[in-house]
């Protein structure tokens, strides 16, 4: 079972964008973004959202549990399914959305994206269409090693699947590397740079060669200062994971789709749900804070999707480009 919490922004109905973060195994939704001593608003969605006011920041819980004593937990494929099934609810796929995960939470992702493309859910394959980047904080793409470890003893079956080298894993990447090349997503990928304990063993928990999903474009970043705990929890904004998050965040709402209201002499207008002409506009600033600008004072490409209207601006589209 899977659950949406609301951080900051999620109750703005003139948001141009949803970032939902996505923790990893043995955590939670809350404090798995907060610095050792932080508060519980003084953490990496809380500062995304600050930076960001016209995005909403989510924080999508999971069953991550591993051992047998904690309970069921289910396996991935299913907890896929009832994460988008929250998604779903929640009312996703009217805006841009970007995903941040950790660990085991890239997979999930991963894996609800490829549900997503069924076309006999055409609410999913909404989800799909407007997401526009993941970032991935030391997923183990291709699995690790402590479920070798403990094996069958100690873990459910379910997390068995999670154990390095199962083709299941990377049958999972591949599906997501095709759908990255033909969606054209935005990916960033970390991996830690520190050894960290596990009971008595210390050592990477992932390693580069299993948190790297092979895409291209996304070269897998080190931080020599973080392990695997620590890497989703930024001590300050000037932190390399936040200020690469927030980077490819505005990056993904600078391509914002911006209905154009005719009633209003020609002005570009915050997306608000009625039925108008949609424009593909690439201004940062407008798209950031909902900045009002007239059509004739754009400088930049403008492609329209609705061919029964028009409108003419510097830098207009030529026929071919209508469609």
């Amino acid at each position: 079972m899977s659950r949406l919490h609301k951080i900051i922004g999620c109750d703005n109905p003139e948001r141009i964008c949803d970032v939902v973060f996505v923790h990893g195994a043995r955590k939670g939704p809350i404090r798995s973004w907060q610095a050792r001593g932080a508060g519980p608003e003084d953490s990496f969605p809380h500062w995304l959202g600050q930076d960001l006011p016209s995005v909403g920041l989510w924080s999508l819980a999971y069953e991550s549990r591993f051992f047998i004593f904690q309970g069921q937990r289910m396996p991935l494929v299913d907890q896929a399914l009832s994460a988008l099934g929250d998604l779903e609810v929640e009312g996703f796929g009217e805006r841009p959305i970007v995903f941040v995960a950790h660990s085991v939470g890239g997979l999930v992702v991963k894996q609800l994206l490829l549900h997503a493309r069924d076309p006999q859910q055409p609410k999913w394959t909404k989800i799909l269409e407007h997401t526009k980047g993941v970032v991935f904080l030391s997923t183990p793409h291709f699995g690790f090693w402590i479920p070798k470890l403990l094996g069958r003893i100690f873990l459910q079956k379910s997390a068995l699947e999670l154990a390095r080298d199962n083709p299941q894993l990377k049958s999972l990447n591949e599906g997501f590397r095709a759908l990255v090349k033909d969606r054209k997503l935005r990916v960033k990928v970390y991996v830690e740079g520190r050894k960290s304990f596990y009971g008595l063993l210390y050592r990477m928990q992932v390693d580069k060669q299993s948190a790297n999903p092979d895409i291209n474009g996304a070269q897998p970043i080190p931080d020599d200062d973080k392990d695997h705990d620590t890497i989703c929890k930024p001590e300050s904004r000037e932190d390399k994971v936040y200020k690469g998050v927030k980077h490819l965040v505005q990056a993904c709402i600078n391509n914002i789709f911006i209905p154009y209201d005719s009633a209003n002499q020609g002005e570009w207008v915050r997306h608000s749900g009625r039925r108008s002409v949609r424009v593909e506009m690439r201004m940062a600033h407008c798209a950031a804070t909902s900045t009002v600008a007239r059509l004739e004072d754009v400088d930049t490409p403008v492609r329209f999707y609705d061919t029964s209207q028009t409108a003419s601006c510097h830098g207009a589209p030529s026929e071919a480009d209508i469609g």
